[in-house]
């Protein structure tokens, strides 16, 4: 719907103007009343730094920095969005035995120091 096209309108013109590094992306999704699924999977593919699927990106080359980008605004997500928590832990999680090693090692990290530690997390962390 128009909804879910002016969100990503959004987001994309986001990730087309600023860099990485900038925390707007996740500002945002905290702020809108709704999340898309379309929204999650661009986030999902900045996370596993797949930039070629985030046609917005300028920046294709650096996926370290967009994977950090998107791990981070996925644990904004678990955090501020009780309803989407399962999803977006899903996706963290699965990060964790990316063949990835620099993204897996972020991911590990964001797991065993920030969610793991969130008593209500760390029992579907467990599972």
């Amino acid at each position: 719907g128009l909804y879910d096209l002016t969100l990503r309108a959004l987001v994309e013109g986001l990730l087309g103007a600023l860099p990485y590094k900038d925390r707007a992306l996740a500002k945002l999704l905290a702020e809108v009343p709704v999340v898309t699924s379309h929204t999650l999977t661009l986030v999902e593919n900045l996370c596993h730094g797949n930039l070629e699927a985030v046609a917005a990106c300028k920046d294709k080359e650096n996926t370290g920095e967009a994977s950090t980008l998107g791990l981070a605004t996925m644990w904004d997500l678990i955090l501020q969005r009780p309803p989407l928590r399962p999803h977006c832990l899903g996706v963290v999680l699965r990060c964790t035995v990316s063949t990835d090693e620099g993204l897996r090692g972020k991911a590990i990290r964001l797991v065993a120091n920030k969610l793991f530690p969130q008593a209500a997390l760390a029992e579907r962390i467990q599972e």
